[in-house]
């Protein structure tokens, strides 16, 4: 089990809700959570092993005119989305 840490949460009470220490030792870690959670947002977890193979699988790159390639794509005029498959990157001082 591991400790729970109220060092982010005094942080987050009275530093970012600036409740007063009385109102934050008041507050449930429950009702604490909620309102980290709606300043926040609700929080994303990345696909699993399963879900990601099973998504490769259904949306192939191959046929797509995506290289397979460990090589980094990088940006083609400096503009965002736009990219081509290069070989090393020119070395910029």
């Amino acid at each position: 089990m591991t400790a729970f840490p109220w060092g982010e949460a005094m942080g987050f009470g009275l530093g970012v809700l600036r409740l007063s220490p009385d109102a934050f030792w008041r507050m449930t870690p429950r009702e604490l959570a909620a309102a980290h959670a709606a300043l926040a947002g609700r929080r994303v977890v990345a696909p699993g092993r399963d879900a990601m193979a099973a998504m490769m699988a259904r949306f192939p790159d191959e046929g797509h005119g995506v290289q397979n390639s460990t090589r980094p794509l990088l940006p083609l005029n400096g503009r965002v989305g736009e990219a081509v498959a290069s070989g090393p990157a020119e070395k910029t001082c």
